[in-house]
């Protein structure tokens, strides 16, 4: 049985699927399954940075494009 899965934190999850055979669901739905993975804040902070950089960036270059239009 394939269930999908949007809890990328999860050692269960892989590609938008959960790896387990079977799964427990709880009174609202959610898996009683689910082992969190987690991230040190350190690494969380860096990536989040990076992302925001990257999104600037793509930002700045959506309104040249725009300008060229």
């Amino acid at each position: 049985m394939n269930v999908t899965c949007e809890n990328h934190f999860c050692v269960y999850w892989s590609e938008d699927t959960c790896t387990l055979r079977k799964i427990s669901l709880d009174a609202v739905g959610a898996c009683r399954d689910c082992v969190t993975v987690e991230v040190p804040k350190d690494l969380l902070a860096q990536k989040r940075q990076e992302l925001l950089r990257e999104l600037r960036e793509r930002e700045a270059q959506w309104g040249e494009e725009a300008l060229d239009l």
